[in-house]
């Protein structure tokens, strides 16, 4: 089908989107325009790509990292990870999803989340993070800007 894009799901009504229910992508379809009927709501990312598998989606949306895993991961041969799929525009600015890690309200959740990240800032600076994603196939690209931080992404 040709599908590259967000924009290439808006062009043609035709094309079902297999999304995992509450995703942030959810957002991104709707403030396009993409009508909730072209929509495959699934449970998991196993349920995703089942859906695309079986014909009942055209496509996945999902982060990149996600995606890429889910596809590598693939024992069918029936899917393949889109590499120039791009992110859309809403609003006149590129939109990126991210994976993130999450910690309870707490004083405990507070140490934890300062551990963690001052671990990943580690593995950041030694360039040790990229190999270890690398392992399961994912590329410096799957990596963020360096130049957005937790502040950029959550609006805090």
């Amino acid at each position: 089908m040709g599908i590259h894009s967000y924009e290439d799901i808006v062009a043609n009504p035709d094309i079902n989107v297999a999304v995992m229910r509450g995703a942030n992508q959810i957002d991104y379809l709707d403030s396009l325009g993409i009508d909730e009927g072209q929509y495959v709501l699934a449970d998991s990312i196993a349920d995703n790509m089942a859906a695309v598998e079986s014909g009942q989606a055209d496509v996945m949306v999902a982060t990149d990292a996600t995606a890429n895993s889910a596809a590598q991961n693939n024992s069918s041969g029936n899917v393949e990870f889109v590499e120039d799929f791009t992110q859309p525009i809403i609003d006149g600015e590129s939109v990126t999803a991210y994976g993130a890690a999450v910690f309870p309200q707490s004083e405990e959740g507070d140490e934890l989340r300062e551990a963690y990240n001052d671990g990943l800032q580690e593995l950041l600076e030694s360039g040790e993070i990229l190999e270890i994603l690398e392992e399961f196939g994912f590329t410096e690209a799957n990596l963020p800007p360096d130049d957005i931080t937790t502040e950029d992404r959550c609006n805090v």
